[in-house]
């Protein structure tokens, strides 16, 4: 009831992908799907897995959770190949956080 979780398992049946986010579990933020993390198994990735994975993800959200207008996550800004993609699905960087 506070989140979601999606695998993609190969035709043996080994786990080759997930994706998961949750809720804060405050009423204050019942809107918003936090927490975001995708993996893609190395030998899978660059194969549009995580595109597809993700883009269900965001359609099961809707599905799931009417109420929730806003999903977080957080990526390293060295990471180029994922902060490509979520900007393709959609994603807005507001930040950059610094120690």
């Amino acid at each position: 009831p506070t989140g979601l979780l999606l695998v993609a398992e190969s035709a043996t049946g080994d786990l080759i992908a997930e994706i998961h986010a949750c809720k804060y579990g405050l009423t204050i933020f019942e809107h918003i799907l936090t927490h975001l993390t995708i993996v893609v198994h190395p030998d899978q990735q660059g194969k549009g897995l995580g595109k597809t994975l993700f883009t269900q993800f965001l359609t099961q959200v809707q599905v799931e959770f009417p109420e929730v207008r806003r999903v977080e996550l957080e990526a390293r800004a060295s990471n180029e190949a994922s902060l490509a993609l979520y900007r393709r699905l959609g994603f807005v960087q507001e930040g950059v956080y610094r120690q």
